[in-house]
């Protein structure tokens, strides 16, 4: 009755053959088989998903409307896509030679988004149809997945861009357009170049199907952004600018911050007292207790003997560096002195307001390229006296430290003029290796003996490996 079978689909949810003269259909709830001339409407479409612009993947997708009701077939195999694309050729004569059979009767050809007749040409566009006289439909051509038609012959400006996948019997559509008006097929290479020389040549002229890009925003509408984009621009620096001076002023701050407390600890660097007792004995109950924020340590360069023990560019060297902590007991080091770029200016505040999006602007305030030492209040100003390390073993190891002794002096910020208590410091090592990366168990020592001022959380920081 259908003659040979030519290909099949066989899935979980329906079976689909297809033969020469008709198809079998049936999943779930439903069935058909018949001729194609028996079957109302075949809507095919290829999806292609990109990542930056590759193809990455392909979605087919079939729907075939019966008398019986209508069949979905979604596949992602090529090979199957292919199959289900000889529906839509095997199904297409049947149905142009019904379609021009409804016509001559002066009957209205319906092609589900798009209803042809003998006199008129309509196309539904949202809740709306647009219904103009066939002599009217200037251009029509399928592209890129998408129906484009254009109307007025004289001024061609597109009035329809349907995806096909929306269009009952594309194929149809296009073959009974064809007969009707010939001369608006854009197939042909006269009347594609007729069309382009009769659309609007201004930048915001209406678009016509000769020269859209389906699925982008049309020429008028990429004028008219591309024309915003200066008082967009001049918006959005005016919305920036107030935020940008904020940031600026917190920056300014905190740099200002860290010079004063670097100065200190820098001055005070060159002539460290110390004392013979440990440094935690001589400032038992002498420091009034904080956050983790409000004790810092000061490594001052070392002398010439211990200085030449360690690699000239060795960043986990204890010199000329800071030991700060945050509010979390999170600790960092880093140079005493403020690197150039530590400091602020506003055309750099604005820079980083402007490269971030607005939701993202918290995000900013919150993270400082310069420790905050705003709240710091002592500095535990420590000078290397005494190191012995393990020799190398190549010349590319890190040697471990197996006893090392600092002088020390504790001084207040508010009163920097004398030590609050001065000692020692002894640190032994315990051979282990570690990471390059965050402070050193000999940088660490130097705040460990007074890490009660800073609480729980800092000496709970110290003592983590």
């Amino acid at each position: 009755m259908l003659g040979h079978q030519l290909a099949s689909i066989r899935k979980k949810n329906i079976d689909l053959a297809i033969c020469e003269l008709g198809l079998s259909i049936r999943d779930r709830a439903q069935s058909f088989e018949g001729p194609y001339g028996q079957v109302d409407g075949v809507y095919y479409q290829e999806t292609r998903t990109k990542i930056n612009g590759v193809p990455v993947v392909s979605t087919y997708n079939l729907r075939v409307r019966t008398p019986t009701g209508d069949f979905n077939v979604v596949t992602r195999n090529r090979t199957e896509g292919t199959t289900l694309g000889e529906v839509v050729r095997l199904s297409t004569p049947a149905i142009v030679d019904r379609a021009l059979v409804q016509l001559r009767a002066g009957l209205t050809v319906d092609f589900d988004t798009v209803r042809v007749s003998s006199t008129t040409f309509a196309v539904k566009k949202g809740k709306k149809w647009i219904t103009i006289p066939i002599e009217e439909l200037a251009a029509f051509v399928v592209r890129d997945g998408f129906l484009l038609v254009d109307r007025n012959p004289r001024r061609p400006r597109i009035i329809a861009e349907l995806p096909v996948g929306k269009v009952a019997n594309i194929n149809a559509l296009v073959a009974v357009l064809t007969k009707l008006r010939p001369d608006a097929d854009l197939t042909m290479p006269a009347n594609l170049e007729r069309v382009k020389s009769r659309a609007s040549k201004v930048p915001w002229g209406p678009s016509t199907a000769a020269t859209r890009w389906a699925g982008t925003p049309n020429k008028r509408t990429r004028f008219f952004l591309i024309a915003a984009l200066p008082a967009l621009a001049l918006l959005y620096t005016i919305v920036t600018l107030p935020v940008a001076c904020s940031l600026y002023g917190k920056e300014k701050k905190i740099a200002g911050a860290f010079d004063r407390v670097a100065r200190q600890a820098e001055e005070h660097g060159v002539s460290i007292r110390g004392g013979s007792r440990s440094l935690a004995a001589a400032c038992a109950g002498k420091l009034e207790a904080g956050d983790p924020r409000s004790i810092i340590g000061y490594l001052a360069p070392l002398p010439g003997e211990i200085d030449r023990t360690f690699e000239k560019y060795d960043n986990r060297a204890p010199r000329n560096m800071l030991l700060v902590s945050n509010e979390r007991g999170y600790l960092r080091t880093c140079e005493s002195h403020l690197p150039f770029w530590g400091h602020p200016t506003f055309l750099s505040s604005w820079g980083r307001i402007v490269g971030e999006v607005p939701t993202d602007w918290d995000r900013t305030f919150s993270y400082s390229r310069v420790p905050d030492l705003g709240r710091a209040r002592y500095v535990v100003v420590a000078q290397l006296q005494e190191l012995d390390r393990e020799p190398k073993k190549s010349a590319y190891d890190q040697p471990t430290v197996r006893e090392a002794r600092y002088t020390a002096d504790v001084i207040d910020l508010t009163r920097p003029e004398r030590p609050v208590c001065g000692g020692t410091i002894t640190y032994r090592g315990d051979g282990k290796k570690r990471p390059g990366y965050g402070p050193s168990p000999l940088a660490r020592a130097v705040l460990q003996p007074v890490c009660g001022t800073g609480g729980k959380v800092l000496c709970e920081a110290l003592a983590r490996d």
